[in-house]
C-alpha cells in the first residue's frame, strides 16, 4: 500500500481503537521505515516529514528514530 493509505489505516485504526490494524499499520510502516539505524540507505525516503509527524502523533517510537535520522 502507498504511505498515504498506511498513515490514514494508522490514524482510523488508532483512533477507533482497533489494535490489530494498528498493528498491522505499524509492521508496514516499520517495512519502510527500519527501527535499526544501522539499516539505514544512502537513498533518499519519501515522505520523512509526514512519517516522523504520524509517528510523534500516534505513538511510534521505533520508527521515529530512523525519521529524524534521516532528516538530519
Amino acid at each position: 500500500p502507498s504511505f498515504q493509505r498506511m498513515a490514514g489505516m494508522l490514524h482510523a485504526a488508532t483512533i477507533l481503537s482497533f489494535a490489530n490494524f494498528r498493528d498491522w499499520a505499524v509492521d508496514l510502516l516499520e517495512d519502510m521505515w527500519s527501527p535499526l539505524l544501522a539499516d539505514l540507505v544512502p537513498a533518499p525516503i519519501t515522505h520523512t516529514m509526514e512519517s516522523v509527524v504520524l509517528m510523534r502523533t500516534f505513538a511510534v517510537p521505533s520508527i521515529l528514530k530512523c525519521g529524524l535520522s534521516e532528516l538530519i
